[in-house]
């Protein structure tokens, strides 16, 4: 079994990203940085004492799965 996108350490990920195929491409991209974005909401909610963590921990993984899906569309 192939192993996912969104288990690839950062710098095999975009070593991927920057060969010439058609995936991963900008929507798998796109994916990792809307979890990089709910990930750093988290860490604000948590430092800051507010806001709801599980549905922000429920955006990362879904844009996490979205790193792969994308990719499986090809």
């Amino acid at each position: 079994m192939n192993k996912l996108f969104a288990e690839e350490t950062l710098t095999d990920y975009t070593a991927l990203l920057s060969e010439p195929v058609y995936a991963p491409g900008g929507g798998s991209a796109g994916a990792l940085a809307g979890a990089l974005s709910a990930a750093l909401a988290n860490m604000a909610r948590s430092l800051g004492g507010t806001g709801e963590l599980q549905t922000g921990e429920r955006l990362r993984q879904q844009l996490l799965a979205m790193v792969d899906g994308d990719s499986a569309a090809f």
